[in-house]
């Protein structure tokens, strides 16, 4: 079966290309997609399957998203474009989950949870050093106990984890494969276009979740979404493996540190263009700022951060010890994104809801009262203009998941509803397979309960229903 040009002509749906048509931001950077002007095509496209869950970006929310929805009964494929799941944590060689505790509690639970004691059984789960060299501790494996600190693992275990994960909660997977558009029905969107390896092809679901990190989907299907202007996101990196060597002990660290430090502080001219404000053990991390829902100035920032990463290496080289014979193994392959497009939600973890003791009605996803880091520039220092910290546990809102413009749309991860200055309250890997997880058992319970409309489903059953998953209520 094709999906056909007169079929969502005569349903009042459009068809909804990637790049069709300009967005036009408002003041507080909140812009509508692509149906403004949106591309009507007339070739029919072969429908891949009919699915009650369609999930759109396999990072770590859609991850937890799609296991959720599947380990609820419901048919859920997950597309993403690169052929292994992971997003930054495979992608952008960031294999560190923050499971930072608040007062001995651990408060990122359920799937997030049973990754870590999977990714453990692997033998590839330790705690972090307490010697500020953000490497692994060796001595200090992953057990069975509370996860109350950072945990570091390695990328091709992560790789076949998320995989072995996925399979057995019976997701059907479809990597390799590009979304490009939506076919959108007034409120609803009806599918996605994807294109495969062998051609386009469009996956019709009940229910879709935006796991892209960007707000891909929504932004093409001509939802409201929020870009805040780069010089007000995190920055961008490009991290790079050098060679091992002394530089790697703890003595040599700590002599380096002390040198870098008064370099930094003292001597900034001997030092390249935007450098951090401490020292990166075993990696390069130039860093530029620019618009990551932007090819053109994603390709400008792509060289001049592989660039600035030799410059850097020549630095260290220079002026710290152990550096003499190091080289650039490998850099990850794509820019790291810290931030970029959300959707505009129903409801916003916003400055309120992050900077007070505010609480909302339908928490979802607790978060430890801090924000601001990787600011734009160290103008401010690393945590930019706007940062702060605030005893006391908040909460995402379930709105803050649902796009104002859709009724059988969520999104999970770093695209949810969310005002830049407190982006980290959310973001960090834990962080986003909880979300995910919140999104999926909710995309299961609209179709148990409200025939899809994601906006409509019970609070009340929903947090039963995640609790019975482990879930931490603050």
């Amino acid at each position: 079966m094709n999906i056909k040009r007169r079929d969502f002509i005569r349903a009042g749906g459009m068809l909804a290309i990637a790049g069709g048509g300009a967005a036009v931001a408002d003041a507080a950077g909140v812009s509508a997609g692509a149906p403004a002007g949106a591309v009507r095509v007339s070739q029919d496209v072969p429908v891949l399957g009919d699915y009650d869950v369609c999930v759109v970006g396999a990072g770590p929310g859609g991850v937890g998203a799609a296991v959720a929805a599947a380990r609820a009964g419901k048919r859920t494929i997950l597309v993403e474009h690169y052929g292994y799941p992971g997003g930054a944590g495979t992608n952008c060689n960031s294999p560190t989950f923050f499971f930072d505790p608040y007062k001995g509690v651990q408060y990122l639970r359920g799937i997030a949870d049973e990754f870590m004691r999977r990714l453990a059984k692997r033998g590839a789960a330790w705690f972090l050093t307490h010697d500020e060299r953000y490497q692994p501790d060796y001595s200090r494996p992953v057990g069975d106990g509370p996860i109350l600190d950072r945990v570091r693992s390695r990328i091709e275990d992560m790789r076949v984890a998320y995989h072995d994960f996925l399979d057995e909660a019976g997701v059907e997977k479809l990597f390799y494969t590009h979304l490009t558009g939506v076919v959108r029905d007034g409120g609803r969107i009806t599918a996605a276009i994807v294109d495969c390896l062998e051609g386009p092809r469009a996956i019709r679901a009940k229910v879709f979740v935006d796991a892209t990190g960007a707000a891909h989907l929504v932004h093409r299907a001509g939802g409201k979404t929020r870009l805040a202007p780069p010089d007000k996101t995190m920055h961008k990196s490009i991290w790079a493996t050098l060679s091992p060597g002394p530089h790697d002990t703890p003595e040599v660290y700590k002599e380096n540190q002390r040198i870098y430090n008064d370099l930094y502080h003292n001597h900034r001219e001997r030092l390249p263009e935007n450098i951090w404000t401490g020292l990166a053990i075993g990696l390069c991390s130039g860093y530029v700022n620019g618009n990551s829902c932007d090819s053109r100035d994603m390709t400008r920032m792509d060289a001049e951060m592989r660039r600035r990463n030799f410059e850097l290496l020549a630095c260290y080289k220079r002026e710290l010890k152990g550096f003499e014979d190091a080289y650039i193994v490998t850099a990850i392959h794509q820019i790291g994104s810290r931030s970029g497009r959300h959707i505009v939600g129903r409801a916003t973890v916003d400055k309120r809801l992050v900077t007070t003791s505010a609480m909302p009605d339908d928490p979802v996803m607790p978060f430890v009262r801090q924000w601001g880091e990787h600011a734009a520039s160290m103008k401010h220092g690393f945590g930019g203009e706007v940062h702060g910290e605030l005893d006391g546990l908040g909460a995402v809102p379930y709105g803050a998941l649902v796009p104002v413009d859709f009724s059988n749309v969520l999104a999970c991860g770093l695209c949810i509803s969310v005002e830049e200055d407190y982006v980290k309250t959310i973001r960090m890997m834990p962080n986003c397979i909880v979300s995910g997880q919140v999104a999926g058992t909710a995309a299961a319970l609209a179709l148990d309960a409200t025939k899809g409309d994601v906006g409509a489903v019970p609070y009340a059953e929903l947090r039963r229903r995640l609790e019975a998953q482990n879930h931490y209520f603050a």
